[in-house]
């Protein structure tokens, strides 16, 4: 990684720090190869990475959704037929795999795969 100037320096200490994890969830994603979801069309396949801010479970209808960051955008993924997965908790970063929807302008993902990333 190049040598930070004095003035990205000085513009890191007074950045807010949802400024400084988005860019950090941005350089995490191109380091592995990942889409960001900005730059995604609808309805293609997509590899993005991410942080989990949430997970909701509605247990009557059998849906598992999780909301995932990846410095640009949210996505919410939804897995049909399940009301639990162990691993996926908030603050977890992800690497996940399906086919990009949009559905109320929002963007969704249903059924991805996904990985547990460091």
């Amino acid at each position: 990684m190049p040598e930070k100037t004095f003035s990205e320096k000085v513009r890191r200490v007074f950045a807010p720090a949802e400024e400084l994890e988005a860019e950090e969830l941005r350089e995490q994603a191109a380091d592995c190869g990942a889409q960001q979801l900005t730059g995604c069309a609808p309805r293609s396949n997509v590899t993005i990475r991410g942080t989990v801010v949430s997970v909701t479970s509605d247990a009557d209808n059998g849906w598992l959704e999780a909301e995932v960051t990846d410095g640009t955008a949210k996505v919410r993924l939804v897995w049909m037929g399940r009301s639990r997965i162990e691993c996926l908790l908030p603050g977890r970063n992800v690497l996940v795999h399906g086919r990009l929807a949009v559905d109320h302008k929002a963007y969704v993902i249903y059924n991805p795969d996904f990985e547990i990333v460091p």
